[in-house]
C-alpha cells in the first residue's frame, strides 16, 4: 500500500456535493477560495455527486477554476453497509474521490462548508506524502477523543482527526472490500454506531499512517466554540497562531446556510462577493443557464451580511457563563463593531 510517489506529482482538488442549489453555491465558493490561496495549480477537480445535471452546469464554469472538472460517480454499496448522515450517503463519497486518484496524484479534499482564508502551502504537504512514510495528512482534534479510541483502534485519543480537510494519495485501502472490512471492525467495539461516519472509517484505515497538519489547515468552528474554552487543551500561543495564520475555516453545523453568527462571517461575505464578481467578469452568470445558482449566491450573501439582536445576546450570554472561547464571545466593544459592520455591508 505504499512507496514514494513518482517525482512528478499532480495536485487534484476534490469535493462532494448533493442537494439544493445552496450546496452547489457553497461548492463554487469553496473552489474559488482554494484556487486563490493554493501555491500549486491543480491539474483537475474531482466532484463526487449523484446530480448529473447540476454537475454539467458546474462544468461550464471551468474557465473560472482554470482546470478540468470531472464527475466521480459514488459507489452504491454504502446503502447496504453504513448509516446515513443528514438523509444521504454523501459524506462517504470522499472515499470514492481518493479511490479515483492516479498513481502520480495527491488529492486535497475539502468540505463544501469550508473555505480557504490564508495561503495554502500544499507543496510542502505533497513533499511529505511523496516520501512514502505517510499516505494521508489531516488535522487532529484539539481534545482527546476518548469515545472513539476502541472503535477506531487509535493508540492515542489525540490522534483522532477531522475529515473535513484531507490530503492523500492513491491507496488500496479505498477499495470497496477494505472499507467494508473497516466498518465491520469498527462496529465490533462501537456503542455509537459509527457516530462520525466516514471520519471514523478514515481514522481506522489510516491509524498510525497520518501526518498531523497544523490546526490552521482546518479551523473547525465547532472546536472553537466548545473545546478551545479549556485552557489546558489549547493555550494562548495556539489561539494566537489560529488568529493570525488560519488557512482553512471549517464552519460546521450549516451555519453558512443561516444567519446565525460564526467567527468567519466577514470573510465569508467577502468571499461570496468575490464569487459573484468573478462569475460576472468571466461572463458565466449570463452564459450559463443556472438561475438557481445566482439566487443561492444571493441568499448566502444575505445570510452573511445581516445580523440581529441574537448575536448580541449570544455574546453577552456566553461571556457571562464563560461558556465559550473568545472567538464566540468577544468584548462588548468588539460586538458593537461587528454589528455596525454587518449593518453597513448589508446596505450595500
Amino acid at each position: 500500500m505504499g512507496g514514494a510517489l513518482p517525482d512528478q506529482k499532480n495536485l487534484v482538488v476534490g469535493l462532494c456535493v448533493t442537494g439544493p442549489d445552496e450546496y452547489w453555491a457553497l461548492a463554487v465558493a469553496t473552489l474559488v477560495s482554494v484556487k486563490a490561496h493554493l501555491d500549486v495549480a491543480p491539474s483537475r477537480i474531482l466532484i463526487a455527486t449523484d446530480q448529473e445535471e447540476n454537475f454539467g452546469l458546474l462544468k461550464q464554469l471551468r474557465g473560472v477554476f482554470g482546470c478540468e472538472l470531472i464527475q466521480v460517480a459514488p459507489r452504491g454499496f454504502y446503502s447496504d453497509l453504513v448509516p446515513k448522515m443528514k438523509g444521504n450517503y454523501a459524506t462517504y463519497w470522499k472515499l470514492d474521490l481518493f479511490n479515483a486518484l492516479g498513481d502520480d496524484e495527491v488529492l486535497m479534499y475539502i468540505d463544501v462548508d469550508a473555505f480557504a482564508i490564508g495561503k495554502l502551502n500544499v507543496s510542502n504537504i505533497i513533499e511529505v506524502l511523496g516520501d512514502g512514510e505517510f499516505h494521508l495528512a489531516a488535522v487532529p482534534s484539539p481534545r482527546p477523543v476518548l469515545e472513539r479510541v476502541a472503535a477506531t483502534r487509535i493508540r492515542n485519543p489525540f490522534d483522532y482527526f477531522n475529515a473535513g480537510v484531507l490530503f492523500g494519495v492513491k491507496d488500496a485501502r479505498y477499495e470497496t472490500s477494505s472499507i467494508a472490512d473497516a466498518y465491520e471492525a469498527i462496529v465490533k467495539f462501537d456503542t455509537l454506531n459509527v457516530f462520525w461516519h466516514d471520519q471514523d472509517i478514515f481514522n481506522y484505515l489510516f491509524r498510525g499512517d497520518t501526518f498531523k497538519l497544523p490546526y490552521a489547515y482546518n479551523v473547525h468552528t465547532g472546536y472553537l466554540l466548545n473545546n478551545f474554552r479549556a485552557p489546558y487543551l489549547v493555550n494562548g500561543l495556539a489561539s494566537e497562531d489560529i488568529d493570525r495564520n488560519g488557512k482553512v475555516a471549517h464552519v460546521s453545523g450549516d451555519f453558512l446556510l443561516s444567519r446565525r453568527y460564526h467567527p468567519y462571517k466577514r470573510q465569508f461575505a467577502l468571499l461570496i462577493d468575490t464569487c459573484i464578481s468573478t462569475l460576472v467578469s468571466a461572463g458565466c452568470l449570463e452564459s450559463v443557464n443556472w438561475a438557481g445558482l445566482r439566487a443561492a449566491l444571493a441568499r448566502l450573501r444575505d445570510n452573511a451580511t445581516r445580523t440581529s439582536i441574537d448575536y448580541v445576546l449570544q455574546c453577552v450570554g456566553m461571556r457571562k457563563r464563560a461558556f465559550a472561547a473568545h472567538y464566540y464571545c468577544p468584548s462588548l466593544k468588539s460586538t458593537l463593531r461587528k454589528v455596525k459592520w454587518f449593518v453597513k455591508l448589508g446596505r450595500r
